[in-house]
């Protein structure tokens, strides 16, 4: 195929330089000459491949690598959450949370950006004292939203800031009644194990923490937390956890990259791996995506099924391109192939996956030819 392709270029070029010779001869360049000449020279020139999701300047992880960065930054909360306990009650107060549980959250959350080719986000006092009082308020109230109504027995300055902290953040919140001999030695799962369940996102159709989360031009974030467990009975438990993640710091200036995607191109945690899939676009690279006009084809290379990808509800699975901008990106190729799990004993994916997609038009107004990256799922 390489071979073939570049005897093609090999005799384009050669056509190129007899119209060029030609038209010296002649002294003028008719303007349909011009014109053939400039696609010619922009197929040649122009096209560009897409094989990498993430930074341009991060080299992938080797599996060595990827599993020794998951080993150090686990999910399951280590000893106790506070210096200092909330009060959810009047008077309230946002207590405070260990810097190690937090500081273990946010390596975490540093970890999946590590592997999807982004920079580190600083974790910062001053916003993670501001997450603490939407983690108050989200837990008074008793459910997960950005714009929570003040109750009546909260100051007017506590709401505020707690008001603050729910608009401008990832929320999470994490409930379950236990059943289990021994209720009393439950134990929380805390701010890192919610870290992943945003990045998966399973409920939020427009994956909007995933891509917060993996925001460019994030690089500072601050982490809340409030978790309680509440005995209801000789053998139940009550367990209710809220964590809010900062996301709308703008300090970082990664602008080096064509794509985000997720799971990543690379070597990436066969753990990780869950149903919904996405591709967040670089505006800098591309014109806004068109639904209708995109496909994309997931192909596993073990046994060669392959997944096409056109449309919400398709026969091989679901296809949504999301177009509600911010300023990192232009559009977002959100897919789910068909039980991409399902063959597996564990629930998970592993071996090569190839993801093509075509449509895409490139911010200059040429159509993208060549974007196609590999997804190698291993125990991580």
């Amino acid at each position: 195929m390489k071979r073939m392709r570049a005897m093609a270029l090999l005799l384009t070029a050669a056509f190129c330089s007899s119209m060029v010779l030609s038209a010296a001869a002649a002294g003028t360049v008719s303007g349909r000459e011009n014109s053939i000449f400039g696609s010619i020279g922009q197929t040649l020139f122009d096209e560009t491949e897409y094989h990498d999701s993430g930074s341009m300047s991060m080299p992938k992880l080797s599996v060595e690598e990827l599993q020794q960065l998951m080993a150090e930054n686990p999910t399951k909360l280590q000893g106790d959450v506070y210096d200092e306990t909330p009060s959810c009650e009047a008077p309230y107060a946002t207590g405070k949370v260990k810097q190690e549980v937090l500081q273990q959250a946010a390596d975490r959350l540093n970890l999946l950006r590590r592997i999807a080719g982004l920079p580190a986000a600083e974790l910062t006092s001053g916003l993670s004292e501001n997450a603490q009082y939407g983690a108050v308020i989200l837990t008074k109230i008793g459910k997960n939203t950005h714009t929570p109504d003040r109750p009546g027995d909260m100051s007017r300055k506590f709401y505020q800031e707690a008001y603050s902290a729910t608009s401008s953040s990832c929320l999470a919140h994490m409930g379950t009644n236990y059943t289990g001999l021994h209720p009393e030695k439950k134990t929380l799962d805390g701010p890192a194990y919610a870290v992943d369940k945003l990045m998966e996102d399973m409920l939020v159709p427009s994956l909007g923490h995933r891509r917060w989360l993996l925001s460019p031009r994030m690089g500072k974030t601050g982490i809340g937390y409030v978790g309680s467990i509440t005995l209801t009975g000789n053998y139940t438990a009550r367990v209710e956890e809220y964590t809010l993640i900062k996301v709308q710091d703008r300090s970082a200036s990664c602008n080096d990259y064509n794509f985000i995607a997720w799971p990543a191109s690379g070597n990436f945690p066969a753990s990780l791996s869950g149903a919904v899939w996405s591709i967040s676009l670089n505006p800098q690279k591309f014109q806004q995506p068109k639904s209708g006009s995109v496909t994309i084809t997931v192909t596993r290379q073990s046994d060669g099924k392959v997944w096409h990808l056109d449309k919400l509800g398709g026969e091989d699975g679901s296809l949504i391109v999301d177009n509600q901008t911010t300023d990192d990106y232009l559009g977002c190729l959100i897919f789910r192939p068909q039980d991409v799990l399902k063959d597996s004993p564990d629930n998970l994916c592993h071996g090569l996956y190839t993801v093509r997609v075509d449509g895409l038009v490139s911010a200059s107004g040429r159509s993208v030819n060549t974007f196609e990256y590999q997804v190698n799922f291993v125990d991580a």
